[in-house]
């Protein structure tokens, strides 16, 4: 298969599929929540453990400081 019949083939699916959506999925695409919006919604669970949402903290310290 020749690129330019290649490429109309992928024009016409990804026309096709973008006609499939509802309005509220494109409009959640066009305008996505705050991250910071995102991040509150997460179960407690999945804010302390989610890597990240909260990165792994290092503590090289000796633990005799004194």
């Amino acid at each position: 298969m020749s690129e330019e019949k290649l490429s109309k083939k992928v024009g016409q699916d990804s026309e096709t599929s973008v006609e499939q959506l509802s309005p509220e999925v494109l409009d959640m695409i066009k305008h996505p929540p705050k991250i910071d919006d995102t991040i509150r919604d997460l179960p407690p669970d999945e804010r302390k453990t989610n890597p990240t949402v909260a990165p792994e903290i290092l503590d090289n310290r000796p633990q005799d400081i004194g």
